[in-house]
């Protein structure tokens, strides 16, 4: 994993071959000056990876660190994706990351970026990571590639509908739009808030439609939470949360009439007048039914008058 550097040592060696007369041909061996060759061998690269996350939510990063195997000198990683209709890097398909092993004795990164799946399946990401020594010549090493499977992004979906209610009765039931998402589980799960902003769930809600069963008094919020599991793996998140509904009770004070009367059998009440009733939310219209009884415990008859 580190430079390594040789020498080579070189004689180089002739005959000469001479006629020497009544003797013949002779030959002698001659040695010439030697040579030294310094040879600097530099370590093929090679990369291990790990993934923290081989399953990971649309926006998320996989976390995939790259290890290389030199410890004396930087190296450089070229990473790349395909293009995969449906699939977007925060950071583009392909990068070049070089790391400092030369100073720390470690050729380590992690790819960047997040990918995001806008399709309603999960989908494989393949990632290719290339090593290269960064010294002259600059070796390339063999390419190790590595996937990880990206979840559809959660749409919460679309709640229906605000109401304005009578002060303690209990609203109509609620509607929501159903996921479209496959390839996994789809959960729902209604909230319930009188702030609109602390939501806590609502204890067995957890169809996609949902059916209140108290009546309300005061100001209230309801949302619904989607859920996409795969693999273990769980994504929600603020894409899988709907829009917000209000219901609103009205809380309506019917006012006073005065006052009592003593009259003598056969006459004529004077009239009868009464203070305006009020309401929590302005704008509301009233209409007036007057009613009469025998005595205070009724039984109480219309007497027609609706002013």
């Amino acid at each position: 994993n580190t430079t390594v550097t040789t020498q080579i040592f070189i004689t180089p060696e002739y005959n000469v071959r001479i006629w020497i007369p009544f003797v013949g041909w002779v030959t002698y061996a001659c040695n010439g000056e030697p040579e030294t060759i310094v040879v600097t061998i530099h370590p093929t690269p090679s990369a291990t990876s790990t993934i923290l996350n081989p399953i990971i939510c649309s926006g998320s990063s996989p976390e995939i660190t790259v290890n290389g195997n030199i410890t004396d000198n930087d190296m450089q990683f070229n990473w790349s994706i395909p293009t995969i209709t449906g699939i977007t890097s925060s950071v583009g398909n392909s990068g070049t990351i070089t790391t400092n092993g030369g100073t720390t004795g470690i050729n380590t990164f992690t790819i960047p970026g997040t990918l995001t799946n806008n399709t309603n399946a999960p989908i494989n990401v393949t990632y290719t990571i290339t090593p290269q020594a960064t010294t002259t010549p600059s070796c390339p090493g063999s390419a190790i590639t590595r996937t990880v499977t990206v979840l559809p992004e959660v749409s919460g979906g679309t709640i229906n509908t605000d109401q304005v209610i009578c002060s303690g009765d209990v609203p109509s039931g609620l509607t929501g739009t159903a996921s479209s998402l496959t390839g996994g589980s789809v959960s729902y799960q209604w909230e319930v808030s009188t702030d609109n902003l602390n939501f806590n769930p609502i204890s067995g809600a957890t169809s996609q439609n949902y059916t209140p069963t108290n009546g309300i008094t005061v100001l209230t919020y309801y949302r619904r939470i989607t859920t996409y599991s795969s693999n273990g793996v769980s994504c929600s998140g603020s894409s899988g949360i709907s829009n917000v509904i209000t219901i609103n009770p009205n809380v309506v004070t019917a006012g006073t009439i005065a006052n009592n009367q003593t009259i003598c059998s056969g006459d004529i009440p004077t009239d009868l007048t009464g203070t305006l009733p009020t309401a929590s939310i302005s704008g509301t219209v009233f209409t007036y039914l007057w009613e009469s009884a025998p005595n205070a415990g009724g039984p109480w008859t219309s007497t027609g008058i609706t002013t």
